[in-house]
């Protein structure tokens, strides 16, 4: 599966990286009827990986074509979960046969690889079916004659989304859902917060930005409701391939609890996943040859990973807000 967990996000970005990029989706307050949000997912030095969440605002649809242009340097070499095609700056992204179909306030996400040189900036417009987007529903007409009297009994369901203010809710699985404490299914909105899962590795510390409150009291402003916490499987266990100005073993750790703990306090459900693992891969896709977790790899290994996950599993134990993603954007059917 090269396709991640949706994350519809509605904010602005926030830069970070060795070239400075967004960890947080691009919102491109787009054409009437639909939303895109852009993402750079993974970043190396000369590519990168990105996608887009495609929000349909207005009547449903039953096909449907994204547009944008690649600032300068810029150049797709491959995607999934849609049929991609670049002409020039110009990119497309259009459904495959089983995707097609996009219900009002449905999205959908695809991915691509590409090469970069200069800057790795991101577009600025979008279209869909060739309609500019703006981010808002299409214009509707008031209804004629407006309700006399107001309602009389309050809403008998609570919302589903975590209250504005308090700690993040517990949370369950049933059956192929997500669902609170009453049983509820829990829409998340979010975005992936980038950082762990390199900047120990590249020996630059531990995160890339600010993982303070006052940055969470911006994601929260955006309506951010679940941060993707990617970690990396050598610097939580401590290997000897951290260099030594990488946070570490406990070090790393306790970090990590620390931003996970207050995103939870702060009402945001945390998503902790494996980003970058060891072992070796040269295959297609294959964003580097090192053994080291300093680039994605198709597969979880088998000499690390059920440690790493033992260790994450214990280190959060009881907490049911906090959610586990085994591992980042699998591509198995490539290798």
């Amino acid at each position: 599966m090269r396709r991640r967990t949706a994350l519809a996000a509605s904010g602005a970005a926030v830069l970070a990286a060795g070239g400075l990029i967004s960890v947080l989706p691009n919102v491109a307050s787009a054409a009437a009827g639909c939303r895109v949000a852009y993402s750079i997912q993974n970043q190396w030095n000369t590519g990168f990986t990105g996608g887009v969440t495609i929000t349909n605002l207005g009547d449903p649809l039953t096909s449907w074509s994204v547009g944008f242009a690649f600032p300068a340097g810029q150049v797709l070499s491959s995607g999934w979960e849609a049929t991609w095609a670049q002409t020039g700056a110009n990119v497309t992204a259009t459904n495959l046969s089983w995707n097609g179909s996009l219900a009002t306030n449905a999205s959908v996400s695809a991915g691509f690889n590409a090469s970069w040189t200069g800057v790795n900036a991101m577009p600025t417009s979008f279209t869909v079916n060739g309609t500019a987007c703006t981010g808002n529903p299409p214009p509707t007409s008031p209804p004629t004659t407006p309700p006399t009297t107001p309602p009389t009994t309050p809403p008998t369901t609570p919302p589903t989304n975590p209250p504005p203010n308090g700690a993040a809710p517990a949370l369950h699985v049933s059956g192929n859902k997500i669902v609170n404490t009453s049983g509820q299914t829990v829409r998340l909105l979010g975005v992936n917060r980038s950082g762990g899962e390199f900047a120990c590795i590249q020996g630059n510390g531990m995160w890339d930005g600010p993982m303070d409150q006052t940055s969470i009291n911006a994601m929260r402003t955006w309506k951010v409701r679940v941060v993707r916490v990617p970690l990396n499987e050598e610097c939580w266990l401590g290997t000897s391939d951290v260099p030594a100005a990488g946070a570490s073993g406990a070090t790393y750790q306790t970090n990590v609890k620390n931003y996970v703990n207050l995103l939870v306090a702060s009402g945001i459900n945390p998503i902790i996943e494996m980003h970058w693992n060891f072992g070796q891969y040269t295959g297609p896709s294959g964003g580097c040859t090192d053994v080291k977790a300093i680039c994605q790899k198709p597969m979880p290994d088998a000499q690390n990973a059920p440690s790493f996950w033992s260790s994450v599993a214990n280190a959060f134990k009881g907490n049911n807000a906090v959610i586990f993603d085994l591992f980042n954007e699998p591509f198995p059917e490539r290798a």
